[in-house]
């Protein structure tokens, strides 16, 4: 979380929990309007080492990033993309 955190330029208010990870990721508006990419490396090893924690992640990466589509939730001229590389 703090490595997702770091890339995007979280406030310095953000908590380190799920549910502000989620409220971080869908409100960015301290970014300009656009596409946001985030790009995950190395997630293949929280994966083998951590799954629980793995899963938790993955699927607020996937919400939020289905709230910030056009036409979801929070979609406000953000939007994010989550690149899961396998380097």
């Amino acid at each position: 979380m703090d490595g997702i955190a770091t890339a995007l330029s979280f406030p310095d208010w953000s908590a380190r929990n799920l549910d502000a990870l989620y409220d971080c990721l869908t409100d960015l508006s301290w970014l300009p309007a656009g596409e946001h990419v985030l790009i995950w490396v190395g997630w293949d090893a929280l994966k083998q080492a951590q799954p629980r924690a793995y899963l938790a992640i993955h699927g607020v990466l996937s919400d939020a990033v289905r709230a910030l589509a056009p036409g979801g939730e929070r979609a406000d001229g953000r939007t994010l993309t989550v690149v899961l590389d396998e380097a």
